[in-house]
């Protein structure tokens, strides 16, 4: 029997591919099941400065959904989140984590004068129950 790397991978959007202007919230990403995590920075044309990518976490809240999200600190990260300007555009980056929390999820945010083309994914790696 072949062990393809696809039966223990997952991957999810968390901020859909498009222009974003405006600060938006990422999807829900459920990490149950799975024992390891990256986040898919794939940033395009940047066409104004401004907008801030973080990245987020949670506990679950007894009822399957997430609690309140809090910011991922640096410690929990294998990576740098990367910076969405115009001088460090039209690139991907990958960014493990290695926090405890079941839900993740991306956030970009607007200083006012934003504008980019971008999307992150999140890679749930090392399932338990194949995809």
């Amino acid at each position: 029997m072949r062990n393809d790397i696809k039966n223990h991978l997952s991957v999810v959007s968390t901020l859909a591919p498009a222009v974003h202007d405006a600060t938006l919230n990422g999807d829900d990403v459920d990490l149950a099941g799975y024992d390891a995590a990256a986040f898919v920075f794939d940033i395009g044309v940047v066409s104004a400065n401004g907008l801030v990518l973080t990245l987020e976490h949670a506990d679950d809240d007894g009822t399957g959904q997430p609690d309140s999200y809090a910011s991922i600190s640096a410690d929990d990260l294998d990576g740098t989140i990367p910076t969405a300007t115009t001088t460090t555009d039209e690139a991907v980056t990958v960014v493990g984590y290695h926090g405890i929390k079941r839900w993740v999820r991306a956030v970009v945010t607007d200083g006012g004068t934003g504008s980019g083309g971008l999307a992150v994914s999140v890679v749930r790696a090392k399932g338990r129950v194949k995809p």
